[in-house]
């Protein structure tokens, strides 16, 4: 069972793993499934986010897809996350919500903060993506 203890470890376990890594690929596997390519240190990690009522989850892993989506959300992830770097993985509250802050530089704004939340909440879960 999913519940807040569980997404506070989960939290702590990504950060300890990804803070510091920079996007290197955004891919859209199905229709519920994101897998973020980071790179860390001369390490590549596949951060995949699986919004599915049945299986929703976060987790990192070893094995690569291959893209057989292309929405506009997952553009607009591409748009706005390719190349961010992860600063912070935190819990919200005691939520079952994840919030990923990415740093990003805009040539015309500069240095901006980006929040990718995922809310943990089975036939209800979320992927969006906050401008800070």
């Amino acid at each position: 069972m999913i519940d807040g203890a569980f997404i506070y470890h989960l939290a702590t376990e990504l950060k300890d793993a990804l803070v510091g890594a920079r996007i290197d690929k955004i891919i859209q596997v199905n229709e519920e499934t994101f897998l973020f390519q980071c790179y860390l240190r001369g390490q590549t990690k596949h951060l995949v986010i699986d919004l599915n009522t049945n299986r929703f989850s976060a987790y990192l892993t070893r094995k690569t897809h291959t893209s057989t989506e292309h929405t506009q959300f997952l553009q607009h992830l591409r748009k706005h996350l390719l190349g961010a770097i992860n600063v912070d993985i935190r819990q919200h509250l005691t939520d079952r919500v994840i919030v990923f802050t990415w740093k990003t530089m805009d040539i015309i704004e500069g240095a901006q903060e980006k929040w990718l939340v995922f809310e943990a909440m089975g036939k209800h879960s979320n992927l969006l993506l906050v401008h800070h």
